[in-house]
């Protein structure tokens, strides 16, 4: 059943009809990820009018949200984990006159790897065929003047572009406390375990997914799970405490560079850009939820939006431009900046409870 979720819609060739090979995702597919989010999350995706929304890209600013979910395993598990209603993010930027979409994608479906630019026109298409759904989510003027798209720019092209997915972080703005964020099935001794017996099959894989941010968390290099994991307990620290530790903006890795999930680059960009000036925050723990609920998007936007938007979604503060789920995002634009957010946040299912502050 749970291997159902993952297999089908892998590939980007819209003229295959093969599922395994091309974008598109079965029924079995969908229906297995609409049964994991209901037992995990009690979270039904209503279905909507599959329209491709032909928006203005003039009514597109730089620095606003992408936010996207698709049916295909990896987004249902990003959500399962943190509580998210989306499971990707992207950002969009105008660039010489142009409009382009930034993101950290590795999706087998996708035509381009790693952090990238696309121009919107081409990406709306391709986000299409890819059977995402996607909701444009725009920034509050106020943020908007904040916010540098040039600088922003100049961190995105000096070395950034280009990198590969951050798989080394993945987990890491997830888990932030000691006991309370696992989901039900899971703790943590399940999960050092798995990941203990990951590094006997798959050493390279267990490495990159959990052992170089534990490196990182106590300073050394090179150390696997089991020497990180021992070292850990000579310095009195447990294996809940150590993954707790909030991932720093700057740590570096293997390949010399620092790591960039979907989200993180999202916030790293807008926080280069300037958005987060005056505040403590690192971009690193930011999840895609994280993303859509930070207080800095349109409040009056639901009457401004394009007639096809309100024609399809009455009922949002945001556009969505195509999909055939509906994107909603509880507690959306509801989370002021404050220093050091998002470092310390629960995220148990099927609640998903945030405490002010965390």
């Amino acid at each position: 059943m749970t291997l159902k979720m993952f297999v089908g819609g892998l590939g980007y060739d819209p003229k295959k009809k093969n599922p395994i090979t091309g974008p598109h995702i079965p029924d079995y597919m969908i229906k297995e990820n609409m049964k994991a989010l209901k037992f995990y999350m009690n979270y039904e995706p209503q279905r909507r009018k599959d329209i491709l929304i032909d928006i203005d890209e003039n009514l597109i600013h730089s620095g606003d949200f992408l936010a996207i979910s698709r049916m295909d395993g990896i987004d249902p598990m990003i959500m399962i984990g943190t509580g998210s209603h989306i499971g990707h993010s992207a950002v969009c930027s105008w660039i010489n006159g142009t409009l382009y979409v930034l993101e950290s994608q590795d999706a087998p479906y996708w035509p381009t790897k790693g952090i990238q630019r696309t121009p919107f026109k081409k990406w709306i298409k391709q986000a299409h065929i890819s059977e995402f759904n996607v909701a444009l989510l725009p920034m509050r003027e106020e943020y908007r003047k904040k916010f540098n798209n040039t600088k922003a720019l100049e961190w995105f092209t000096n070395g950034i572009e280009g990198q590969p997915y951050g798989y080394e972080i993945f987990l890491y703005g997830w888990i932030d406390t000691e006991d309370s964020n696992m989901p039900w099935a899971i703790t943590h001794g399940h999960f050092e375990f798995l990941f203990t017996v990951l590094e006997k099959i798959y050493p390279k894989l267990a490495d990159m997914m959990l052992a170089q941010g534990l490196n990182n968390r106590l300073g050394t290099k090179n150390l696997t799970l089991v020497q990180v994991t021992a070292e850990a307990a000579r310095r009195n620290i447990t294996f809940e405490q150590l993954v707790a530790i909030p991932e720093q903006d700057g740590w570096k890795y293997k390949d010399g560079n620092e790591k960039y999930t979907c989200a993180v680059f999202v916030a790293n960009f807008w926080k280069n850009g300037g958005l987060f000036d005056g505040f403590n925050i690192q971009g690193q723990e930011f999840t895609p939820k994280d993303i859509y609920q930070l207080d800095i998007y349109e409040k009056d936007y639901k009457d401004k939006r394009p007639q096809e938007c309100k024609d399809v979604d009455p009922e949002f503060d945001y556009c969505q431009l195509v999909g055939t789920f509906k994107i909603d995002l509880p507690m959306y634009n509801s989370i002021p900046m404050y220093d050091h957010m998002n470092e310390k946040c629960p995220s148990l299912n099927p609640d998903y409870e945030r405490p002010m502050g965390c």
